[in-house]
């Protein structure tokens, strides 16, 4: 499990994909304060987003160039806590493509040359088109 020193295949994963599109910088914050290797585990806290969650979430977005959501399946499972995230993250958000229900997809399944397409909560599986890509390419050149 990744923390402030020790980096784990996902967010190896994420600052590949910041580097190869030209970013400077990249800040991850997670649907739920409670940090576990299975989502699963998440349903055994008592309050697994906790007091602050909501505002850091919120101080990141202030921050952010653009967001990239990328919780991928075990949005599903936690459909409430996903609503209320992405009020906060407003629009537009973009994604590594959506699963069959239409979550964005987790980095580490996804191909590396996966293009960020935009994502519509609720929309079917987006798949990138030449059209978003070269936006993303031009924003990436400068």
């Amino acid at each position: 499990m990744a923390d402030a020193v020790v980096d784990d295949p996902t967010l190896r994963r994420l600052v590949a994909f910041a580097q190869r599109d030209g970013y400077g910088s990249l800040e991850v914050v997670n649907l739920f304060a409670w940090r576990a290797v299975r989502p699963s585990e998440l349903g055994s806290v008592v309050d697994p987003v906790g007091p602050e969650a909501d505002r850091w979430i919120a101080a990141s977005v202030a921050r952010a160039g653009r967001v990239v959501a990328a919780w991928g399946a075990p949005g599903d499972r936690y459909a409430h806590r996903v609503g209320a995230v992405v009020a906060l993250l407003g629009e537009p958000l973009w994604c590594l493509g959506t699963t069959l229900s239409g979550q964005p997809r987790h980095p580490l399944y996804v191909p590396g040359a996966t293009p960020l397409i935009p994502w519509v909560r609720g929309s079917a599986v987006a798949k990138p088109s030449a059209s978003v890509a070269t936006e993303v390419d031009s924003n990436t050149s400068t």
